[in-house]
Protein backbone atom coordinates (compact mmCIF):
# COMPACT_ATOMS: atom_id res chain seq x y z
CA UNK A 1 0.00 0.00 0.00
CA UNK A 2 1.26 3.48 -0.79
CA UNK A 3 1.79 6.04 1.94
CA UNK A 4 -1.46 7.81 2.80
CA UNK A 5 -1.66 11.38 4.05
CA UNK A 6 -4.56 11.92 6.43
CA UNK A 7 -5.88 15.13 7.93
CA UNK A 8 -8.25 14.46 10.81
CA UNK A 9 -10.75 17.17 11.79
CA UNK A 10 -9.37 19.94 9.54
CA UNK A 11 -12.03 22.39 10.74
CA UNK A 12 -10.69 22.09 14.29
CA UNK A 13 -7.02 22.53 13.40
CA UNK A 14 -5.33 25.41 15.17
CA UNK A 15 -1.67 24.47 14.67
CA UNK A 16 -1.06 26.33 11.41
CA UNK A 17 2.22 27.99 10.40
CA UNK A 18 2.12 31.80 10.29
CA UNK A 19 2.93 33.09 6.79
CA UNK A 20 2.49 36.79 7.55
CA UNK A 21 0.63 39.36 5.47
CA UNK A 22 -0.49 38.27 1.99
CA UNK A 23 2.18 39.54 -0.47
CA UNK A 24 -0.49 40.83 -2.89
CA UNK A 25 -2.56 42.69 -0.26
CA UNK A 26 -4.63 45.57 -1.65
CA UNK A 27 -6.12 46.89 1.57
CA UNK A 28 -5.67 46.19 5.27
CA UNK A 29 -3.28 43.36 6.07
CA UNK A 30 -4.81 39.94 5.40
CA UNK A 31 -2.68 37.48 7.36
CA UNK A 32 -2.22 33.90 6.20
CA UNK A 33 -1.61 30.63 8.03
CA UNK A 34 -0.94 27.20 6.55
CA UNK A 35 -0.74 23.50 7.34
CA UNK A 36 0.80 21.68 4.39
CA UNK A 37 -0.46 18.11 4.25
CA UNK A 38 1.49 16.94 1.24
CA UNK A 39 3.57 18.15 -1.69
CA UNK A 40 4.44 15.61 -4.38
CA UNK A 41 8.09 14.93 -5.16
CA UNK A 42 7.85 16.82 -8.45
CA UNK A 43 6.23 19.77 -6.64
CA UNK A 44 3.26 19.85 -9.01
CA UNK A 45 0.58 18.87 -6.48
CA UNK A 46 0.12 20.41 -3.04
CA UNK A 47 -2.67 19.97 -0.51
CA UNK A 48 -3.38 21.29 2.97
CA UNK A 49 -5.27 23.77 5.12
CA UNK A 50 -4.99 27.51 4.39
CA UNK A 51 -6.41 30.33 6.45
CA UNK A 52 -6.63 34.07 5.76
CA UNK A 53 -7.89 36.93 7.91
CA UNK A 54 -10.09 39.78 6.67
CA UNK A 55 -8.83 41.96 3.84
CA UNK A 56 -8.48 42.15 0.06
CA UNK A 57 -5.67 40.81 -2.08
CA UNK A 58 -4.93 40.28 -5.76
CA UNK A 59 -5.21 36.76 -7.20
CA UNK A 60 -3.25 35.70 -10.27
CA UNK A 61 -3.39 31.90 -10.40
CA UNK A 62 -0.50 29.99 -11.99
CA UNK A 63 -1.92 26.54 -11.26
CA UNK A 64 -5.37 24.97 -10.86
CA UNK A 65 -6.77 24.96 -7.33
CA UNK A 66 -9.81 23.34 -5.77
CA UNK A 67 -10.97 24.59 -2.36
CA UNK A 68 -13.55 23.46 0.18
CA UNK A 69 -14.42 26.22 2.65
CA UNK A 70 -14.50 25.05 6.25
CA UNK A 71 -15.38 28.48 7.61
CA UNK A 72 -15.63 32.11 6.62
CA UNK A 73 -17.10 34.46 4.05
CA UNK A 74 -15.21 35.17 0.84
CA UNK A 75 -15.97 37.12 -2.33
CA UNK A 76 -13.91 36.46 -5.45
CA UNK A 77 -14.28 38.87 -8.39
CA UNK A 78 -12.64 38.09 -11.71
CA UNK A 79 -11.16 40.74 -13.99
CA UNK A 80 -14.13 40.02 -16.28
CA UNK A 81 -16.46 41.39 -13.56
CA UNK A 82 -17.96 38.00 -12.60
CA UNK A 83 -18.25 37.72 -8.83
CA UNK A 84 -18.94 34.73 -6.59
CA UNK A 85 -19.76 34.78 -2.88
CA UNK A 86 -18.58 31.78 -0.87
CA UNK A 87 -19.38 30.58 2.65
CA UNK A 88 -18.58 27.53 4.77
CA UNK A 89 -19.49 24.31 2.95
CA UNK A 90 -18.96 25.77 -0.54
CA UNK A 91 -16.48 24.38 -3.07
CA UNK A 92 -14.71 26.49 -5.69
CA UNK A 93 -12.40 25.58 -8.57
CA UNK A 94 -9.92 28.30 -9.58
CA UNK A 95 -8.35 27.69 -13.01
CA UNK A 96 -4.66 28.34 -13.59
CA UNK A 97 -5.34 31.45 -15.69
CA UNK A 98 -7.73 33.12 -13.20
CA UNK A 99 -7.02 36.77 -12.41
CA UNK A 100 -9.06 38.95 -10.05
CA UNK A 101 -9.53 40.23 -6.53
CA UNK A 102 -10.17 38.22 -3.39
CA UNK A 103 -12.06 39.87 -0.53
CA UNK A 104 -12.14 38.01 2.76
CA UNK A 105 -15.16 39.33 4.68
CA UNK A 106 -14.83 36.90 7.59
CA UNK A 107 -11.70 34.79 8.25
CA UNK A 108 -11.52 31.96 5.68
CA UNK A 109 -10.25 28.48 6.44
CA UNK A 110 -10.15 26.07 3.52
CA UNK A 111 -8.94 22.65 2.50
CA UNK A 112 -7.14 23.07 -0.81
CA UNK A 113 -5.37 21.12 -3.51
CA UNK A 114 -3.33 22.66 -6.31
CA UNK A 115 -2.08 20.98 -9.46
Amino acid sequence: MSKLSVLKNPAGMTDLKDLGVHPAAIDSEPKMRLHELVTTQNGKVEAGIWECSEGTYRMERTCDEMCYLLEGHWIITGDDGESVELKAGDVVFLPADFKGDSKVIEKVKKVYMTA
